[in-house]
């Protein structure tokens, strides 16, 4: 469920060779625009990793243009900064027309890319979900406050038939579009960027080559391939300095059962879930269970505090590079907590185990 945490950010059919037309027509993009109300100042566009282009507005309307190497959403506002009042654009090399009003800039209307209708679409069935996955946050919430156990228990079914609603929702949007890239937009930030790897390599096989070649379906490989090496039955290989410097493996703990848990002194989900992970340390470490925790904070005060305060009394390691930590960029970690087990040859037997079920599969492991 941590893929709905972050609360924020054509029906016709389209043919392989219109979609690669659209994704590269070898002269950028080139967005002409009239905004009611605007008149003066800049207007912004930002995409990728930290990219912003701007365009001065005269009497409303405004032209911005740049070249891309493949496709990536954009974020058209009017500041070069914040989500507020801004329209989101599935940004490709290519013409594309805008109007609409500087007071609801969100509701803009972007036109010329069949690929931004489609973003379009799946955009409306992400909003209403998230509707959904707050009421449900909300009702979880309140019944843990009040220590409500009937109210919890119908709260984990609401979730978890919130979780298959997603994937289902997920699955027949690209059933229905193989051969969009914004296809394989939905596999990166619902499954890549929230650390769900098998639901993604499940996924990547239903889209079609022009969706697969795009930028999105690159870097959906790239994270498979990464990911792939701590999936089940996979035997990853683990080396970092614990806070002294003492260089601990991975595998100097062969012959025993551990469980390998990305976590930070600065990650609330991480702090609520400790005392679990220490509960299950305590009842089966004599039985030869072991814990390395890879730490991504970047304040070695943040961490060792942390490490005292919750009582982690197991292996810390950490390089205090946060998320460009080596075994994090290894293994395409994108999201805390996440951790996977071992057994006694270094053979991954579990991932992502929380609570009840990391000890269940422990019983079952030390049985």
């Amino acid at each position: 469920m941590k893929r709905f945490i972050r609360l924020a950010a054509v029906t016709t059919a389209l043919t392989a060779g219109s979609m690669a037309a659209i994704a590269d027509n070898g002269k950028g993009y080139t967005l002409k625009g009239n905004i009611a109300g605007l008149n003066g100042g800049y207007i912004y566009l930002s995409y990728g990793e930290g990219k912003t282009d701007s365009a001065l507005v005269k009497n409303g309307s405004f032209v911005l243009k740049g070249k891309l190497e493949g496709a990536t959403v954009g974020y058209l506002r009017l500041a070069p900064k914040g989500y507020d009042n801004s329209r989101d654009i599935f940004l490709e090399n290519g013409d594309y027309t805008i109007s609409g009003s500087k007071e609801k800039l969100a509701d803009t209307k972007v036109t010329g890319s069949p690929n931004q209708v489609l973003y379009d679409k799946w955009d409306a069935q992400w909003q209403a979900l998230r509707m959904r996955a707050k009421k449900v946050y909300d009702y979880s919430g309140e019944a843990e406050q009040k220590k409500d156990t009937v109210a919890q228990r119908d709260a984990a079914k609401q979730m978890k038939a919130l979780d298959y609603s997603l994937d289902s929702t997920v699955t027949a949007f690209i059933t229905a579009h193989p051969n969009s890239p914004v296809s394989a937009m939905v596999i990166v930030h619902r499954y890549i960027q929230w650390s769900y790897p098998e639901k993604a390599q499940k996924n990547f096989p239903l889209l079609g080559p022009v969706a697969k070649n795009s930028s999105f379906g690159k870097e959906i490989s790239a994270s498979v391939l990464k990911t792939g090496k701590t999936a089940i039955g996979a035997t990853p290989a683990l080396a970092l300095a614990d806070s002294t410097g003492k260089l601990v493996k991975l595998s100097d703990f062969k012959g025993k059962v551990v469980m390998v848990d990305f976590w930070a002194s600065w990650c609330g989900p991480c702090r609520k879930e400790n005392p679990n992970v220490v509960k299950a340390y305590q009842r089966f470490h004599d039985q030869g269970f072991e814990i390395i925790g890879v730490s991504l904070d970047t304040d070695k005060a943040a961490w060792m505090k942390a490490v005292a305060k919750d009582g982690l009394t197991w292996t810390h390691i950490s390089d205090l590079k946060g998320w460009k930590s080596s075994p994090v960029l290894e293994f395409g970690i994108s999201s805390v907590p996440t951790s996977f087990i071992v057994d006694k040859n270094g053979k991954v037997i579990a991932k992502d185990l929380r609570g009840e079920e990391l000890e269940a599969k422990l019983a079952e492991i030390f049985k």
